[in-house]
C-alpha cells in the first residue's frame, strides 16, 4: 500500500508533491508494547540486508535498545552484527560495541546535523529537547515515522551500514540481542546481499513533463505501478544534456497513495533558481530504500524566457504643441523596459496604427513623444505601449484625444455641488457639451479663500463626479472645493463657483448576503461573496457552538483578504457541530455586524483497512494476521472469507478488539483455495473498506 505526504515551500518556493513505494515489508514497523514483545514469536529480531550505493544497509527488525531503557526490553540492551563473506569459513562480529540508539541529544546532533530540525518540524515538537525526550521514552511516533526516514531509523540503532565492502562480493548478516553483561541471544535468520547489485530494479517515474516560465522550470511526473520498490524521488538539472547533473532537493520527494487508486496522483516540482535565457537540462529519478536511485531517462531541456508584458502605461494625454501634437504619459516601474510604442487613429475605439519607427527611449524625466504629422483642425485619438527587453509589449493604453483647434478657454464647470460620505467627500457637477472638451481637474482649499490645491488627475470630458478620498481630511473640518475644465488645446477655464463640504462619519461595512459552507475530511470549509461595499478589504471568520446564546470566538489571526473569500477551519473536531459567521473589515480597520450563520460538522471518513493481511497454515487450521491499525478511532476488526465464487462472508460475529492482530480459522477443507480479507470498524459503529483479498489453498 502507498500513501501521501507533502513538502512545505522552501525560500526559493520550491513546491514538492512527495510519491513514496516502499515494498520491503520488513520496514512495516512493529510497535514496542514496552514489555519488549514483537509480532513474531519464532525469533526475537531479524535483520534485511540491501545493497545501496556506498555499501549495504542492515535494516534491523526489534526494539529499539539502549542501556538506559533495559527495564523496558527485558534487560536487551542493544544488537550485535555478523557477517561472512561468500568464501570465508564463519561469521565475524562487525560491531565493537552493541548497536543502540544514541547516547545523548548533543551526540544525536552532531551525528545527523540539520536532519534533527527537519524531525522536530514532522513530529511537530517545539525543539529539539522536546524530540529527545521521545528518544527516552521510547515514544511510538519516532516508529512511525522511522519508516519513511531511513537516517531517523539509524538514530534508533535499527539501521546499520556496512561500508568496508568490495563490489560484486556476496555478503551473509546475522543479528543478536546483547544485554549489559555481553550475553547474546540466539541469532537471526541470515539475510545475503552483493555489494553493487540492488535488490530490485528501479524503472523511473513514469510520463514525466514540464514547462518552462519566468524564471521557473515547472516539471510533472507520475509514480510507475511496475516500480515497486521506489521509495523517493529526487530531481537532478544540468547545465549540458550529458551533464553533470546537480541533485535540486534536499531531502527525498515522498507521498503516499493507494495501488488500488483508479488515476494516479502527479508529483510536481517547481524550480525557481533559474535564469531566463539560458538552456536547462533535467531528469527525474526514484531510488529504493537504501538510495539507490533508476537511470536518469529521459532527460528534458527547458529554456526558460520572459513572457510577461510590462504594465500599461497611464494618464496618458495628447495636447497641442507648436509643431504637432504632444502625447505623454506616466512612466511605467519596469527594470528590464526597452521603450514605448504611439499608436494613433482617427476614430476613438479603432483603427489604430503604430507612428514611431523606432522605440521610443525611457528618459529619466517625464515620458513624452510629439507627433509631427498631423493636420489642423483634424481630431487625433492616441495610445500608448510599453515594450520589454524581451520584445513582449503591453495592452494599449486608454485614449488620449488632441485636436488643432480652439484657443478659447472652456466655459466653467457648472452646477457643482459637494456631499459628505464615509470615504471622503463627492464633488458632482454638470456636463460641459463643448465639442472639443478634455476634461476636468478638482481643486481643493482648507478654508474660504484659501491657498488651492489640484486634488484629481485630468478627469476624462463624460465623467462628472470625483471622490476625494485623501486620508488627510477630517469629518472634524470643513473643505472647500472648484472645478476647472480643459480642452485639448490646453486651454482651461475659469474656476466654478465654490462648494463646501465635509466627509461623513465613519460606518461600520456592510455584511455580506451569500455565506455558505459544507463539511470535508480535512476541515470544514466557507465561502463567500463580497458585499456592495467596496470600503471592504478583508474578512474576519467566526466559531460557536450552537445554544440560547452563541459564545463567538475568532478564528483568523489576521483578515482574511478581500479576494480570497474563502476559509477551513482545520482545528474543528470531527463529528462536533459548531456554527459560523463572518464579519467585513473596511479600509480603516472597522468592522462590520456578524453574518447570518451556518451549521456544519466535519466529515469523517469511515477507518482504512489494516494493512499486511497475511495466511499461514498451522496444526489445526489457518492464521490469519495483520499490522495492528494505528488510526485512534478504529474499535476493532472483522475478518471475511470465501472460496471459489461464493461471496465473502464474515467469519467473526463480533469485531475483534482493538489490540487483536490475528484470527485463527478452524473450520477450512483440504484440497480448498480460501480467500481472506480484513476490515476496520470505526467507534461510530461504521465499517470501512476491506483489505485485498490473500489467496491460501490448503492441501
Amino acid at each position: 500500500m502507498k500513501s501521501a505526504d507533502k513538502r512545505e515551500e522552501g525560500t526559493m518556493m520550491k513546491t514538492i508533491h512527495i510519491l513514496f513505494a516502499a515494498t520491503l515489508s520488513l520496514l512495516v514497523w512493529q510497535t514496542s508494547s514496552g514489555e519488549g514483545t514483537h509480532l513474531a514469536q519464532q525469533t526475537l529480531v531479524r535483520v534485511e540486508a540491501l545493497s545501496g550505493p556506498h555499501g549495504i544497509m542492515l535494516i534491523i527488525d526489534g526494539d529499539v535498545l539502549h542501556p538506559s531503557t533495559a527495564a523496558k526490553t527485558k534487560g536487551w540492551v542493544g544488537y550485535n552484527i555478523y557477517r561472512k563473506a561468500i568464501a570465508e569459513g564463519e561469521f565475524k562480529k562487525l560491531t565493537p560495541t552493541p548497536l543502540s540508539r544514541v547516547n545523548s541529544l548533543s551526540d544525536l546532533q552532531k551525528r545527523f546535523g540539520t536532519q534533527v530540525d527537519l524531525w522536530v518540524g514532522m513530529l511537530k515538537l517545539k525543539d529539539a529537547e522536546e524530540l529527545w525526550q521521545l528518544f527516552e521514552k521510547l515514544d511510538p511516533r519516532l516508529s512511525k515515522f522511522s519508516v519513511l526516514d531511513p537516517a531517523l531509523r539509524e538514530a534508533l540503532g535499527l539501521v546499520y551500514w556496512d561500508t568496508n565492502v568490495q563490489s560484486g562480493v556476496n555478503y551473509t548478516y546475522e543479528v543478536t540481542l546483547v544485554d549489559a553483561q555481553g550475553k547474546e541471544s540466539d541469532r537471526s535468520a541470515p539475510s545475503s546481499a552483493t555489494f553493487g547489485v540492488p535488490r530490485f530494479i528501479l524503472k523511473g517515474p513514469m510520463g514525466v513533463t514540464g514547462e518552462a516560465g519566468d524564471n521557473r522550470v515547472t516539471l510533472h511526473w507520475q509514480p510507475n505501478p511496475a516500480d515497486s520498490a521506489a521509495f523517493s524521488y529526487s530531481v537532478y538539472r544540468g547545465l549540458e544534456k550529458d551533464g553533470p547533473f546537480v541533485k535540486l532537493n534536499d531531502r527525498p520527494i515522498v507521498v503516499f497513495y493507494h495501488v488500488g487508486s483508479e488515476k494516479l496522483p502527479e508529483a510536481t516540482f517547481i524550480d525557481s533558481t533559474v535564469h531566463n535565457g539560458r538552456v536547462y537540462y533535467y531528469a527525474v529519478v526514484s531510488a529504493d530504500y537504501a538510495g539507490n536511485e533508476s537511470a536518469k531517462e529521459p532527460v528534458l531541456d527547458f529554456l526558460p524566457r520572459d513572457v510577461t508584458p510590462p504594465a500599461i502605461p497611464q494618464e496618458v494625454v495628447a495636447l497641442p504643441s507648436g509643431l504637432g501634437v504632444t502625447i505623454t504619459w506616466k512612466s511605467v516601474p519596469d527594470t528590464d523596459l526597452a521603450g514605448y510604442n504611439i499608436y494613433r487613429s482617427l476614430k476613438p475605439d479603432s483603427g489604430f496604427a503604430k507612428i514611431n519607427d523606432m522605440l521610443v527611449p525611457v528618459r529619466d524625466s517625464a515620458d513624452y513623444y510629439e507627433d509631427r504629422g498631423v493636420h489642423p483642425n483634424v481630431q487625433y485619438f492616441y495610445r500608448v505601449t510599453a515594450v520589454d527587453r524581451s520584445g513582449n509589449e503591453s495592452i494599449q493604453s486608454a485614449t488620449g484625444l488632441a485636436v488643432f483647434r480652439n484657443f478659447r478657454p472652456p466655459l466653467p464647470p457648472q452646477g457643482v455641488k459637494a456631499e459628505g460620505r464615509k470615504n471622503g467627500v463627492l464633488i458632482q457637477w454638470k456636463k460641459n457639451e463643448e465639442e472639443d472638451l478634455q476634461g476636468y481637474f478638482v481643486f481643493r482649499a482648507e478654508r474660504m479663500n484659501g491657498e488651492l490645491v489640484q486634488v484629481s488627475p485630468l478627469i476624462p470630458r463624460d465623467t462628472t463626479f470625483f471622490l476625494d478620498t485623501d486620508p488627510h481630511i477630517s469629518p472634524k473640518g470643513s473643505y472647500w472645493y472648484l472645478v476647472q475644465a480643459i480642452n485639448y488645446t490646453g486651454v482651461v477655464s475659469n474656476f466654478s463657483a465654490p462648494v463646501v463640504s465635509s466627509p461623513a462619519k465613519e460606518e461600520s461595512p456592510e455584511t455580506s448576503t451569500s455565506f455558505y459552507g459544507y463539511p470535508d475530511a480535512i476541515g470544514n470549509r466557507l465561502f463567500w461573496a463580497p458585499p456592495e461595499d467596496n470600503t471592504v478589504v478583508a474578512y474576519n471568520v467566526y466559531r460557536a457552538r450552537p445554544s440560547k446564546a452563541p459564545k463567538w470566538e475568532r478564528l483568523t489571526k489576521e483578515p482574511v483578504p478581500w479576494n480570497y473569500r474563502t476559509f477551513t477551519d482545520r482545528d474543528a473536531e470531527p463529528g462536533v457541530e459548531y456554527l459560523y459567521a463572518i464579519r467585513s473589515v473596511n479600509d480603516r480597520g472597522i468592522e462590520g455586524p456578524l453574518s447570518h450563520s451556518v451549521t456544519l460538522t466535519r466529515f469523517v471518513p469511515p477507518p482504512l483497512p489494516p494493512g499486511n493481511v497475511m495466511v499461514t497454515q498451522f496444526r489445526d487450521g489457518l492464521k490469519i494476521s495483520w499490522d495492528v491499525t494505528l488510526e485512534p478511532r478504529v474499535k476493532g476488526y472483522f475478518v471475511y472469507r470465501r472460496s471459489g465464487r461464493e461471496p465473502a462472508r464474515r467469519l467473526t460475529r463480533d469485531p475483534l478488539p482493538k489490540s487483536v492482530f490475528e484470527f485463527r480459522d478452524g473450520t477450512v477443507r483440504r484440497g480448498t483455495r480460501y480467500f481472506y480479507s480484513v476490515s476496520c470498524l470505526g467507534e461510530d459503529g461504521r465499517e470501512g473498506e476491506r483489505s485485498d483479498e490473500v489467496p491460501f489453498y490448503v492441501p
